[in-house]
């Protein structure tokens, strides 16, 4: 739900792992839309995993306008060799 400037003030998760959703939830709480009656707004999030890589993992944040947001990152190597 958004205020009357276009600020959000109420977000429900409608699907997705629960791992995710806090954070995406707290991210979407940031977004500012243009001022509108309906003062609703739909944020779409995509989460991929590509590759592998050695931590910490970098990711991508990539927005496309209006309301599409795809975070990539890749999966961590885990080592599992006995050290010397």
């Amino acid at each position: 739900m958004l205020d009357d400037n276009g600020r959000v003030v109420n977000v429900i998760a409608l699907s997705g792992p629960q791992s995710l959703v806090s954070a995406s939830e707290q991210n979407a709480r940031q977004w500012r839309f243009q001022p509108k009656s309906g003062k609703t707004a739909v944020i779409v999030y995509q989460f991929l995993i590509q590759g592998l890589c050695q931590l910490p993992c970098a990711s991508q944040f990539l927005f496309t306008r209006p309301n599409f947001v795809t975070i990539t990152i890749g999966e961590a190597v885990i080592d599992h060799s006995p050290e010397p």
